[in-house]
């Protein structure tokens, strides 16, 4: 019992981290010089190589060996990981240029309930009152994070549907990645979903007008770190917990995203933060604990 209490603790506070290096990731796009689609398809592709020397640096040769193994094994379900993180990434991106910044993160943020809901209709899985109660707290506490820059507007239809269809892809790709990651290691997940993503997003960033392939140091160093620390760091960390953790705690737990990117914004771009976003990023803290502790 102890040692599955401290390995679920342990996949927790490894969601934690993730969801902290993830929510780094609106800063990186800030400093990017290339389209928001060709952000992310280099965020995938170099995010291949840097997966293979954290295997090397950690497993060595045989564990890179099997991790290629089994992604070439598992390469179908790990297409359909691929598939719904790229309608997550490129229909975002879509999102922030058709809506407001407000909206779209919103919206998106709407993956918690979408992975819930998926988790009971596919999977079977039960939620009592407590869990619900923390997922109602952690939506309040986002609408109060953003809520007050969101706009109810008739221009901005194609964006906020393309914000919910973001939110829904990512709702599969937390679904997915919590399954395939029983069968196959961290590190195999992040290699499939890198080859994989990128198939996926290189057509997407062909067919979006502006700067494709990123010119000089100041171009690539945001690349390199939404690659690094958003997607090796990040999702690697999240991978790993969601082998724990239920799906939907962990879509809950991946709420605080906005809070550090709303704080990393202040501090490094001055953007104002009040007393009501204070408050909301504190009920998603207590909406995230009482998901964590319901049973």
């Amino acid at each position: 019992m102890d040692s599955a209490n401290n390995l679920d603790r342990k996949a927790f506070l490894a969601l934690i981290a993730g969801a902290v290096a993830i929510g780094t990731a609106p800063i990186w796009m800030r400093y990017s010089t290339v389209t928001p689609a060709s952000a992310a398809f280099w965020r995938m592709a170099l995010a291949l190589p840097a997966a293979l020397l954290w295997g090397f640096a950690t497993g060595g040769v045989a564990a890179v060996r099997q991790a290629v193994q089994d992604t070439l094994r598992y390469f179908g379900p790990l297409l359909l990981v691929g598939l719904w993180l790229a309608i997550d990434l490129g229909f975002w991106h879509w999102s922030v240029q058709k809506t407001t910044v407000a909206n779209a993160t919103l919206l998106a943020n709407l993956a918690v309930v979408f992975t819930s809901l998926g988790g009971f209709l596919f999977f079977g899985e039960r939620f009592g009152r407590r869990f619900l109660g923390g997922l109602t707290l952690c939506l309040a506490g986002m609408g109060m994070l953003v809520g007050q820059n969101a706009e109810l507007n008739p221009a901005y239809i194609t964006g906020d549907l393309l914000g919910i269809a973001a939110a829904v892809g990512y709702a599969g790709y937390i679904l997915s990645t919590s399954r395939i990651r029983t069968r196959i290691s961290t590190l195999a997940v992040m290699i499939g979903t890198s080859v994989t993503t990128c198939l996926f997003l290189f057509p997407l960033a062909m067919m979006e007008d502006g700067a494709t392939w990123p010119t000089g140091l100041a171009a690539w160093w945001p690349l390199v770190g939404l690659a690094v620390v958003t997607h090796v760091l990040g999702q690697g960390l999240i991978v790993y917990g969601l082998a724990h953790v239920r799906a939907a705690v962990g879509a809950a737990t991946l709420l605080i995203q906005p809070v550090v990117a709303a704080l990393l914004a202040f501090i490094l771009f001055g953007e104002a933060l009040g007393a009501l976003q204070g408050i909301g990023a504190l009920a998603i803290f207590a909406g995230i604990y009482l998901a964590r502790t319901a049973r």
